[in-house]
């Protein structure tokens, strides 16, 4: 059974590592290996103050409306919101007065870190509370919920945390309005994350397999104009120092 475990959770890291290899190439220097670990694993603990946050506001709206309008709301800003902001904080607190944070595209870069860290603790918790994949030495499952995981939760993470990373970039060239940017950063990845939450939660409520693809529409739809927008940042040249 401990064999079957560790082998979980190694099929459980991988989205999350073969994420952060494909966007670490996209820096144009490479960051400190230690400061990448140190987001990454920061960021993983973070789940477990998410879950005790989202637990007692959820708690504090028990028996209000459940229509769907409802459950969206309490997707983006319950869940959105606390999750975005941990993320955030990581990267706030762990590098971003630090003197290696040099170029636009570095702060996008330890966001995804960041957002890919959260992802990989919630696919380890995933598979621990899966019995099947504990005590089954059949892996064929465990690979599957890490594929869809891969191109679902794993990327929304990715999209989500670097959207902010992007929209804090952007502001140091429009220092008048920097704290508007980064708030419509926020804005939209808070938003971005609670839809795609709901998605999941309208296919659980209605079986529907149609509603089922909603979740990885969302994620590959932003995933090309994302992938632009961090062409066109690595472009670009520092223009004062991210404090």
């Amino acid at each position: 059974m401990v064999g079957n475990i560790f082998l979980h959770i190694l099929i459980a890291t991988i989205p999350g590592l073969i994420w952060l290899f494909f966007f670490l190439q996209k820096d144009n220097l490479k960051e400190p290996g230690m400061q990448i670990v140190k987001v990454f694993y920061i960021s993983m603990i973070m789940v477990f103050p998410a879950a005790m946050i989202e637990i007692y506001m959820q708690t504090r709206i028990d028996g209000w409306n459940t229509d769907s309008f409802y459950y969206l709301l309490k997707h983006i800003f319950i869940v959105g919101l606390v999750e975005e902001s941990l993320k955030y904080l990581v990267v706030r607190y762990a590098v971003l007065k630090k003197s290696f944070l040099d170029e636009p595209i570095d702060i996008i870069i330890y966001m995804i870190t960041s957002g890919l860290g959260f992802a990989t603790a919630e696919n380890i918790l995933t598979f621990m509370n899966n019995s099947q994949f504990l005590f089954s030495s059949q892996i064929q499952n465990g690979l599957i919920v890490a594929t869809t995981r891969f191109f679902g939760a794993n990327l929304l993470h990715v999209l989500c945390s670097g959207i902010i990373g992007i929209f804090i970039a952007l502001s140091f060239y429009h220092l008048k309005k920097r704290w508007w940017i980064i708030s419509l950063g926020f804005l939209l990845s808070i938003t971005i994350h609670g839809v795609f939450n709901f998605s999941i939660e309208l296919f659980i409520i209605n079986n529907n397999e149609l509603i089922a693809i909603l979740p990885f529409i969302i994620t590959t739809t932003i995933l090309v104009p994302f992938i632009a927008a961090l062409g066109k940042i690595k472009k670009m040249k520092s223009v004062c120092k991210i404090n």
